[in-house]
Order: structure tokens, then C-alpha cells, then sequence
């Protein structure tokens, strides 16, 4: 993946990158500058989370022409797949439960037309929340997760979303 705005619009919606980790993070010199100064403002105005994500795609629709019709819906295969990876990474990481992690999951999965099944998130959430899920758990979230979580390591090296890859830039 490829495309800044997509990547961004991923980490915000997982809430894997917060609005206040963002201007610290190094994906901040990824992004064009226009759209660093229209979210600079964002956040200083104390803007939400879903006023800066559509702002996102103002400033993409307005310096890069509206983007092409995703006609086979490999892009929104793609970011869902992202979002679900980076969601499993906040777990991993211990900054979400199980059970938000798997309703999130199978929220994401659910709406988006983009082929991924979100019954499993949803069978593992039921066995969790009915003391039914073993101590093998993890290994289970970690297994249903395991096609998305590659590419969002992936991502978060390479775009700089990592906590480890914040710092005072």
C-alpha cells in the first residue's frame, strides 16, 4: 500500500496513530505538505476524529483529483485488511482488549464490501464473552488475525506509525 491518504485514513480509524500522536510521528514527513498544514490547523482548532479524517479526503480530492472508482474493490479490500491488522497490533501491543478487538474487527469486516468474512471475529467475541474461550485464545485471535497482520507490521515500519518509530521529529 502505497498511498499516504489511505494509510493515514487506516491509522486514525484503528486508532492505532492518535490525532495527539500524529504531528510525533514520522508518517508526518510521508504526508504532502498540503495536507500536513490543513491537519496542522485541525489540531490546534481541537478538531475530532472524524472532522480530520473527512478533511483527509477534502485535501486528496482537491490536489489529487477524486481517486479512480475502485471497480473490483481491491483498495477497499486492502484498507480493510490494514485496519484489521493494525487493530490486531494495538492488542498485541496491550493497548486494547480482546473484546473491543474482535467487535471492532468484525465492524469493520461488516461494513465494508470488501470480502472478508467477519464471522470469525464475531464466534471468537460470543466464546469470549461466554467464558468459553480456552487458554488458547490468544493463539485463536492470532491465527483469524494472521492474514492482515504481516502487512500491518509491514506499514507501521515503513510509514513510521510504530511506537517505537515516534519521537520528536
Amino acid at each position: 500500500m502505497n498511498d499516504p491518504y489511505d494509510i493515514l485514513d487506516c491509522a486514525l480509524q484503528s486508532r492505532y496513530l492518535t490525532l495527539a500522536d500524529l504531528p510525533k510521528a514520522s508518517v508526518w514527513h510521508h504526508l504532502p505538505a498540503q495536507l500536513r498544514s490543513a491537519l496542522a490547523s485541525a489540531l490546534d482548532e481541537g478538531e475530532p476524529l472524524g472532522t480530520v479524517l473527512r478533511l483527509v479526503w477534502q485535501v486528496r480530492a482537491r490536489h489529487l483529483d477524486k481517486p479512480s472508482a475502485d471497480r473490483a474493490g481491491e483498495q477497499t479490500r486492502a484498507t480493510a485488511e490494514l485496519r484489521l491488522g493494525l487493530l490486531h497490533l494495538r492488542y498485541r501491543e496491550g493497548r486494547i482488549g480482546a473484546d473491543e478487538l474482535l467487535t471492532r474487527a468484525f465492524h469493520v469486516a461488516d461494513s465494508y464490501v470488501c470480502s472478508v468474512d467477519g464471522r470469525p471475529f464475531l464466534q471468537l467475541r460470543r466464546e469470549l464473552q461466554a467464558g468459553r474461550l480456552s487458554g488458547s485464545a490468544a493463539a485463536r485471535v492470532a491465527d483469524v488475525f494472521a492474514p492482515y497482520t504481516e502487512l500491518a507490521a509491514q506499514c507501521v515500519e515503513r510509514w513510521g506509525l510504530g511506537i517505537r518509530c515516534r519521537g520528536s521529529h
